[in-house]
């Protein structure tokens, strides 16, 4: 009796086209990047258009954009945050550009007053500011992408911050300023170690596919980690600001 034997089966293997995390990443730091842009060009080219208005018509101008900018600021994060798992990435899209306009137009605010304080000196104040927090972000990346889990720092964060704002209620009643300037570096601090804290989750998402498989996480993502550049900004852009006037004094 001869015996049957089936031909062997072949098995056809089916690639599976996966995102990388590399790509997932770059694409959270575009978004950062076009949020940085938006912001800049505003801020840069704001006060110039200013300077084609009498100085009653500028003092009303400023008042209007600074308070403006205040009152775009908060719904805009609300939104981005409601709009971080949407299917669809228009309202977060929108919600980020007017939110960086409306940084723009504080940042301007700013630059403004440096113009008319330190003249001149006011773009070297801002192109140094803006590559020290380059520096410090670059930095705080490292830590974030080496670290496998940032979140353990959170309380130590939280402690820092509990710390500071016991030490600023002292410092109201009692005036010191060195305990101001130790908390204002607490601040920063905190401010840093919450940055890489971040970047570590966004890490995280894109070695999960997360960011992948949702384009508004990625573009929610990049506009947290553009409020971290901006918060590090402002304190770098403080402390150098402080700089140039002890040095010009």
């Amino acid at each position: 009796m001869e015996m049957y034997t089936p031909d062997p089966v072949q098995v056809q293997e089916v690639k599976t086209h996966r995102i990388p995390r590399e790509f997932s990443m770059g694409k959270t730091f575009l978004w950062m990047g076009f949020g940085l842009l938006v912001s800049a060009i505003v801020s840069l080219v704001l006060p110039y258009i200013l300077e084609l208005f009498t100085p009653e018509q500028q003092y009303a101008a400023f008042i209007t954009i600074y308070v403006v900018s205040i009152i775009a600021i908060i719904p805009c994060s609300l939104i981005a945050a409601k709009k971080a798992f949407s299917d669809k990435t228009v309202g977060i899209t929108i919600a980020y550009t007017i939110y960086s306009i409306a940084i723009g137009m504080l940042l301007s605010t700013i630059f403004i007053q440096f113009l008319e304080i330190f003249g001149e000196s006011a773009v070297s104040i801002v192109a140094i500011s803006f590559f020290v927090t380059a520096g410090c972000f670059f930095l705080m990346g490292g830590l974030g992408m080496l670290v496998k889990n940032m979140n353990r720092a959170i309380p130590f964060v939280s402690a820092l911050l509990l710390g500071a704002l016991v030490l600023s209620l002292v410092n109201f009643f009692m005036g010191f300023g060195l305990i101001y300037w130790i908390v204002d570096l607490v601040l920063f601090l905190a401010i840093l170690i919450y940055t890489a804290i971040d970047l570590n989750n966004v890490k995280k998402m894109a070695q999960s596919n997360a960011l992948s498989n949702c384009k508004s996480l990625s573009i929610y993502c990049g506009f947290v980690l553009y409020v971290d550049f901006i918060n590090i900004f402002l304190r770098i852009l403080y402390y150098v600001a402080i700089l140039f006037a002890s040095r010009k004094n």
